[in-house]
């Protein structure tokens, strides 16, 4: 799917798109994104810390975690992988889950897809690294689509403090 690919359901599926460029090469950076040792000490929104992770990385396997927030809150995600090109490129179905691991509707107000097309690429630039994500509702109601579209602007700021914590985790992995 692209930016004017439709759901069918006749609508526009909204797609959102951010990048970042990490200080590391692309092996390590895909080490950062790629193995649980590294995932449970980086990933998800500032202020967070992942409770549970469990990674089993190959097509059809998947990224099953729990965020813990200061306030108590709880957040389960799950990611599956659909397709794995070691060091350039991860595609996954993306969305909120259970404790079990079954996709779960989202604990926030709004109805937000069950699941996102999540495509994530890394581009070599030698000491540096450019990571790319586009993300947009799979198989989502207009009603879905729309809250997808509505909360893009906090999608920039959750994505931006994952990038920073990843920054951060891979200062502790530098030369």
């Amino acid at each position: 799917m692209n930016a004017t690919s439709a759901t069918g359901t006749g609508a526009q599926n909204p797609v959102f798109k951010t990048g970042h460029r990490a200080k590391a090469p692309r092996d390590l950076v895909w080490r950062m994104w790629t193995e649980a040792e590294h995932l449970v000490r980086w990933w998800g929104a500032a202020g967070c810390t992942v409770g549970k992770c469990d990674l089993d990385l190959r097509v059809d396997g998947s990224f099953h975690y729990q965020l813990m927030f200061p306030n108590g809150m709880e957040v389960w995600g799950k990611f599956v992988f659909r397709e794995i090109t070691a060091p350039d490129r991860l595609v996954v179905l993306n969305g909120f889950s259970n404790p079990e691991g079954d996709f779960a509707a989202s604990p926030f107000p709004g109805d937000w897809p069950r699941q996102m097309l999540t495509v994530i690429t890394f581009k070599d630039l030698g000491d540096e690294t450019e990571i790319s994500l586009t993300s947009e509702p799979f198989n989502a109601t207009v009603a879905q689509q729309a809250t997808f579209a509505a909360t893009m602007p906090s999608m920039f700021g959750g994505w931006g403090g994952t990038f920073a914590r990843l920054d951060d985790h891979l200062k502790d992995h530098a030369n």
